[in-house]
């Protein structure tokens, strides 16, 4: 079964204008105190490597193909980096 069957992802991918929302999530390191994670988890924005324009670029081109022909449709872009309970990538793309 080919992977786009599979996740019964349309074979036809659009040419229009997208704007994309992306939020890159990761954990705390597991060696701080509860305290500390704590307060990254809810006070603190990761700022860390990596950086928000690299995470961009593999998350838009890994889409190419499958979500629209080429990322240069991708006319509008947000990149959020932040601390969570895990770690995860979470894309939101909207035609305009």
């Amino acid at each position: 079964m080919l992977f786009l069957e599979k996740y019964n992802i349309a074979t036809e991918v659009s040419a229009k204008a997208f704007k994309a929302k992306i939020i890159a999530v990761f954990e705390p390191p597991k060696s701080l105190s509860k305290k500390k994670k704590e307060e990254l988890l809810y006070q603190i924005n990761y700022t860390k490597k990596p950086d928000a324009d690299n995470i961009a670029k593999a998350i838009l081109d890994a889409l190419n193909g499958l979500a629209y022909k080429d990322d240069s449709q991708v006319s509008a872009l947000l990149v959020l980096k932040d601390y969570g309970e895990e770690n995860k990538i979470e894309v939101e793309l909207e035609e305009i």
